[in-house]
């Protein structure tokens, strides 16, 4: 059994897409939400961002590269469609949702 820690605030909407691929998956993780600056520094040393997930060590960071980490990973069950068309059309919708979402999330936090 894989040993895996989520880190990020669960009220993102990036952190809870990986929160869902986890238990699409049905893989137990532990969520670590920062307690302050120094958090985000030390998890995500080259940007600072949230999510990052490590798993048994190694350490992805970003949503959508998290999720391609874990479908190479855990491949069963897979978050795309075997039709590799199909899977390209939903990796574009999921760019576009992303793209759009960070838009209206930063105004937000604004």
């Amino acid at each position: 059994m894989a040993k895996i820690t989520l880190y990020g605030p669960r009220e993102v909407p990036f952190v809870l897409k990986v929160e869902l691929a986890l238990a699409l998956k049905k893989l137990d993780f532990a969520l670590e939400e920062p307690q302050g600056p120094e958090d985000f520094r030390r998890w995500s040393p080259e940007t600072g961002l949230l999510p990052v997930i490590d798993v048994d060590g190694t350490r992805v960071h970003d949503s959508s590269a998290i999720l391609d980490f874990l479908d190479e990973r855990f491949p069963e069950p897979p978050l795309l469609s075997s039709d590799p068309k199909l899977a390209s059309s939903q990796r574009t919708l999921e760019s576009w949702a992303e793209e759009s979402f960070r838009f209206y999330w930063m105004n937000y936090l604004r």
